[in-house]
């Protein structure tokens, strides 16, 4: 008897927990759901264009809005601000439509986040973006270096690029190729204390080149 009781027991707790595990998992469901607002967007991304944000958005196909806006505020922050318009109808043809807005005046050094009010069809959801000021073509940081090394360079259109690391002698100590986004790093964790040059080749062939030092 007290087996059975047992596994009577075992068995409800399970069910319980299960029922518990799909209530949240509907509950989070519609959570996520009922944040995209708008039903029009296809599409909404953000890159970092030199000093700028580049929000591309897309229409879907046969939806249209009344003008579209490009919030921004730091996270943590509750208090969005204007960073572009488009005015005017955007959309209304039966193909998916594409447009951009350019924020000029991103926050450096910090994590922004994004999001597009689409006249009155509701709004997206957040996207955020870390913004680091390019000082040149690039930036790095920091230095000098103690573990890893970032290079911030300017590259929108997520060209492949090659990354190699030379010491002092010119000798070639690391590669990386292959990569596409627009900040790489280096582990300096093994190098030498003393100086080093870096080269970013681009797949068209566009190089850029730095130094950096090793504490």
């Amino acid at each position: 008897m007290q087996f059975k009781l047992t596994v009577f027991h075992k068995f409800c707790s399970l069910n319980f927990r299960l029922v518990q595990s799909l209530a949240l998992a509907f509950v989070c469901f519609i959570s996520s759901v009922s944040a995209q607002e708008s039903q029009v967007l296809e599409t909404f991304t953000l890159v970092q264009s030199g000093n700028t944000v580049v929000a591309s958005l897309t229409i879907k196909g046969g939806a249209s809005c009344n003008g579209v806006t490009l919030e921004r505020r730091l996270k943590g922050d509750l208090q969005y601000e204007t960073a572009g318009i488009i005015q005017g109808v955007c959309g209304g043809s039966e193909f998916a439509e594409h447009y951009s807005i350019i924020d000029d005046s991103p926050n450096f050094s910090n994590i922004n986040l994004y999001r597009l009010i689409l006249g009155s069809t509701g709004k997206s959801l957040d996207l955020s973006i870390n913004v680091i000021r390019l000082l040149d073509e690039y930036t790095i940081f920091p230095q000098p270096a103690i573990g890893e090394v970032f290079i911030k360079f300017d590259n929108p259109n997520n060209e492949a690029v090659t990354l190699k690391v030379y010491d002092s002698q010119g000798r070639k100590i690391k590669e990386s190729r292959g990569l596409t986004n627009d900040l790489v790093f280096i582990d300096s964790s093994g190098l030498s204390s003393g100086l080093f040059v870096f080269q970013i080749e681009f797949s068209s062939s566009k190089l850029l080149s730095g130094r950096f030092i090793k504490s």
